[in-house]
């Protein structure tokens, strides 16, 4: 699930992932221009962790993330 950032809390993350649906919902607006060493940087290894919202801050940032 796409949702911009006024629908982001810890509760809709943890909704959608006790529903079986991915959530990417924005966290906050990013600052522009974006870096070049943050833009040809490789993308973060996922968190070994079971927080929903940590997983989705750390897939928001991805390459793939930010492209959707």
């Amino acid at each position: 699930m796409l949702a911009d950032t006024g629908y982001f809390s810890a509760d809709n993350g943890e909704a959608c992932c006790g529903q079986k649906i991915e959530p990417l919902i924005a966290m906050g607006r990013d600052s522009h221009p974006v870096p070049l060493a943050e833009r040809l940087a490789p993308d973060a290894p996922e968190p070994e962790t079971a927080n929903p919202v940590a997983k989705m801050a750390c897939k928001l940032k991805t390459k793939a993330g930010k492209a959707r």
